[in-house]
């Protein structure tokens, strides 16, 4: 998406699809009576490179059957110092992880080498049960980009999307970091800010938010057809004579600012505002503004040495340097064109192959404690300029714009087979 003409058409192209919108099973905003979610409250640092087996990871991930009792192809599997391997052998392949637990505001840092092939997108997502989205997204035919988004409780809006530069992309490993606190969103590449985002855009993610990673196919469908739009934002038909494609994740770190608290437990909506201040946090106590102290608790739920975790993110905050951004409208689908264009094996269809027995083996989690797992960004990290894709809005929360995500309808292809 290198041309802001070509970004407008598709956008307005998008606008007047389908209002379907990324998936929530349960949204507080709509009045729905949710349970709390289940909160990180601490920091959490999975090294996929100790992994060999799905079960390692289902302690931080909820990973479908649909992936892990494929009869034919192995969507998810291990690579030593590659890490994880995501794979689309085919149309319907859409492997993502959903991790357990919550943050609200934090830092997340992903060390990953995307997908490569036209139609193909790899894409880290936080998401919210209010339809909130912090997102990166990479198309696999663009190695020299990478974008980023925002959304706000799940309303359409493409008014928000950026455009970055990255060098080899499908062929490196880079780390990406998104740093979120009430103030601002900082999204960061190998430690050198690329963007921010604040408040005073009228869009602005602020409840608690679930980590989604994945794989999915944008480019298939009829391309004069209803999916046209689609494909062309994901960069073309997927050429299946080059499949499998493979994104390989290395690592995940995760610091949970749990709005201002130490040890929280759980976060719960206290009404239907959708606000970070109509939050209630349980457990531990209040010890400042989010972001202002790194959390005290450690989770235990790590696979690598406590080395590892201290050279892994000596470099967590990111530079003060703003690598300035051309920020356009992003032409990503509507999540109802996402989801009929994944067709992911039903429970049903894969019921007949799970194991009649499940295996008995060990689990080769290495459980760490660690004093500290890392400090979080100081806040005199914020740019002394401001990125320039901040929009002016009218004042007033009806000026309030809502907006949705792509991929969070990518995901729900997985959330639908629970």
């Amino acid at each position: 998406m290198h041309a802001s003409v070509k970004n407008v058409a598709l956008a307005l192209a998008l606008a007047g699809l389908s209002s379907a919108q990324t998936f929530s099973k349960c949204n507080p905003v709509k009045g729905d009576k949710c349970s709390p979610n289940p909160a990180f409250g601490g920091s959490d640092t999975l090294s996929f490179k100790s992994a060999s087996k799905i079960d390692d990871i289902e302690g931080f991930f909820e990973v479908d059957g649909g992936i892990k009792y494929d009869p034919k192809y192995e969507q998810l599997s291990f690579e030593g110092d590659k890490g994880m391997k995501m794979s689309i052998f085919e149309e319907k392949h859409a492997p993502t992880l959903y991790s357990h637990d919550f943050l609200f505001f934090g830092h997340v840092e992903v060390e990953l080498r995307a997908a490569p092939g036209a139609g193909i997108i790899t894409s880290v997502v936080l998401q919210s049960d209010t339809l909130d989205e912090i997102d990166w997204e990479w198309i696999g035919n663009e190695p020299d980009h990478v974008q980023t988004n925002v959304f706000f409780q799940g309303i359409e809006n493409y008014n928000h999307g950026g455009d970055h530069p990255i060098s080899n992309a499908m062929s490196e490993f880079h780390t990406y970091a998104i740093d979120w606190t009430p103030e601002k969103i900082v999204w960061s590449i190998n430690g050198n800010v690329v963007r921010e985002h604040l408040p005073s855009s009228g869009v602005f993610p602020q409840t608690p938010c679930q980590l989604r990673i994945g794989t999915w196919v944008g480019g298939k469908g009829d391309p004069n057809g209803d999916a046209k739009d689609r494909i062309a934002w994901a960069g073309g038909l997927a050429q299946w004579d080059q499949a499998p494609f493979n994104a390989y994740y290395r690592r995940i770190q995760i610091i949970d600012y749990a709005g201002g608290y130490d040890a929280a437990t759980k976060y719960e909506y206290t009404n239907t505002e959708g606000t970070w201040e109509s939050i209630k946090v349980t457990g531990g106590k209040k010890v400042g503004f989010p972001g202002e102290h790194p959390p005290t608790k450690n989770n235990n739920e790590i696979l690598e040495s406590s080395s590892e975790i201290e050279s892994a993110t000596s470099t967590a905050a990111p530079s003060t340097t703003v690598t300035k951004t051309k920020v356009t409208t992003t032409a990503a689908p509507t999540s109802s064109e996402v989801s009929s264009a994944i067709e992911t094996e039903t429970s049903s269809e894969i019921s007949s192959e799970l194991p009649s027995e499940t295996e008995s083996s060990s689990i080769a989690v290495r459980t760490t404690t660690v004093t500290s797992a890392t400090t979080a960004p100081s806040s005199s990290a914020a740019p002394a300029e401001e990125e320039e894709e901040e929009e002016t809005v009218p004042s007033g929360a009806a000026s309030l714009q809502r907006s949705g995500l792509f991929l969070g309808a990518a995901l729900l292809a997985g959330a639908l087979m629970l």
